[in-house]
């Protein structure tokens, strides 16, 4: 099979790349506007990103405070240092410094943090006065628990709130994007949320976050190298027509950025956690204009998503997202390669047979044993359904699919799109970050990693690689333990 090089890049279409940074907000506005694309406006005022950017914070705040009626701290328990010094409560003082009241709101425990679920954010929304100033202090989980509650609120009719994220660790898209992962009957999904106002990012409490999450954000923005082709292969099968290049084309540079500063990122070093921050920060807004997270968010982010389903049916700890997203990103990208390697003869033996009704008894009877409180299945059937009806609809263009496969159009397409596995294993080892699943995913259970792949695309509605693998016959478990055990021979 061939294989690009290690350091092999892709083309950078410089005269469509996006040319500035996330901190740049009307240089991004304007660069959108340049786009003939139809695209939800951003909403986010200020992104700051610097070592110092907490030193903002009050003055942030106190800008806005007079026009609302309360401020609320939002953080959870988990005790964080910031250059030696215990962050949470300095934080808290300083805004009742300049603020004067200020409401605490704490979630979790210290050994038993939050989770991302739909009923807690539920629960948050009754504590929280409608035109306030809310301030997020924490990670994806708490950032995202708090978008989802301030738009539940603003849509039943309360007074807009406003909004400083300030994130405690480079950990995940969430910081910019206008939807949220919540759990619903225990699985996780995307729901329309709204993004934050203002957005501060403090290089040197990224820096002494746990490195175990800087990683796993190198893993989560690592699914660029391949989520883009599970869209490109939505829109090739007639299954999703949203698909379009602006978030490709926005985070083009920041990509690569990535990939080169990984071993920076690995060091914690300052010039590697700026570039972190600042893709995490464009690849969230790239997700928000197309109103979707298909950029960035394909069969890697699935494969995480059932390894969750399975660990909060066993009440046992999730692992970290980003860091099965990467390697489940490195999985897909080996996937991938084969995909293109296969030959024409694959293509032609004949359009593939689906039966919908086939796909509802697998969804019962793979899922049954984790289904403990019997809303699972349906919760997954709403969502798989929906697709199913689309994928039955795109074989009817089969024979076009075929030519243009065969012609070379899509898998030209495709390599544009999927970076090399090579890459994407390097860029995870220059990181130090996990490249096993099993390992990533805290289970060391081959046989549950292996499930993840040939059955994570049944959790999500989004069309993605494993699902053109399996309606090609080429999802089995030899093929899950052949990409496995790749990474144990390099």
């Amino acid at each position: 099979m061939h294989r690009l090089r290690p350091d092999a890049k892709l083309p950078i279409m410089r005269s469509r790349s996006y040319p500035s940074d996330s901190t740049d907000l009307e240089g991004l506005r304007r660069w959108l506007a340049g786009r003939p694309e139809r695209l939800v406006p951003l909403t986010i005022r200020r992104i700051t990103i610097s070592p110092n950017a907490l030193d903002e914070l009050a003055d942030c705040a106190a800008a806005v405070k007079s026009d609302r009626s309360a401020c609320y701290v939002i953080m959870d328990r988990t005790p964080m240092v910031r250059n030696g010094v215990r962050i949470k409560p300095e934080v808290v003082s300083m805004l009742r410094g300049r603020l004067g009241d200020v409401f605490l709101i704490e979630l979790g425990q210290p050994d038993h943090p939050p989770h991302a679920d739909m009923d807690l954010a539920k629960e948050l929304s009754k504590l929280l006065t409608p035109g306030s100033l809310v301030v997020t202090f924490g990670s994806g989980t708490i950032t995202d628990l708090t978008k989802h509650a301030l738009y539940w609120i603003e849509q039943e009719g309360g007074t807009r709130f406003e909004h400083i994220c300030c994130p405690t660790a480079c950990t995940v898209t969430a910081y910019t994007a206008s939807m949220t992962v919540l759990t619903v009957d225990g699985v996780k999904r995307t729901l329309r949320s709204r993004a934050p106002d203002q957005i501060l990012v403090d290089l040197q409490m990224i820096r002494d976050a746990p490195i175990e999450l800087t990683r796993a954000g190198l893993g989560d923005l690592l699914a660029r190298c391949t989520a883009y082709g599970d869209w490109c292969l939505g829109d090739v099968f007639g299954v999703d027509e949203t698909f379009n290049t602006v978030p490709f084309d926005l985070l083009a540079g920041p990509e690569q950025a990535l990939i080169d500063q990984a071993p920076a990122i690995g060091r914690r070093e300052m010039s590697g956690l700026r570039s972190l921050a600042d893709a995490l920060m464009l690849a969230g807004i790239g997700m928000s204009i197309v109103d979707q997270t298909t950029p960035i968010s394909g069969w890697e982010h699935v494969m995480s998503h059932y390894l969750d389903l399975r660990a909060v049916a066993a009440n046992r700890p999730t692992g970290l997202h980003g860091a099965q997203v990467g390697a489940g990103t490195l999985i897909a990208a080996r996937a991938f390669e084969e995909l293109l390697a296969a030959g024409d003869s694959v293509w032609r033996r004949g359009k593939p047979t689906f039966d919908p009704d086939q796909a509802r008894r697998s969804i019962e009877q793979h899922f049954a044993p984790f289904d403990s409180g019997g809303g699972m299945i349906e919760e997954l059937w709403r969502e798989y359904g929906a697709k199913v009806e689309r994928i039955a609809r795109g074989l009817e263009r089969w024979p076009t699919i075929v030519e243009d496969w065969v012609s070379g159009r899509i898998p030209d397409q495709l390599r544009r799109f999927v970076r090399p596995a090579a890459v994407v294993a390097k860029a995870l080892r220059d990181a130090h970050a996990e490249t096993d699943l099993s390992t990533a995913s805290g289970t060391r259970d081959k046989a549950c990693v292996r499930s993840a792949i040939l059955h994570g695309h049944r959790v999500r509605s989004r069309f993605t690689l494993g699902d053109v693998l399996e309606l090609m016959g080429l999802l089995t478990p030899a093929a899950a333990d052949r990409w496995l055990a790749a990474d144990r021979t390099g």
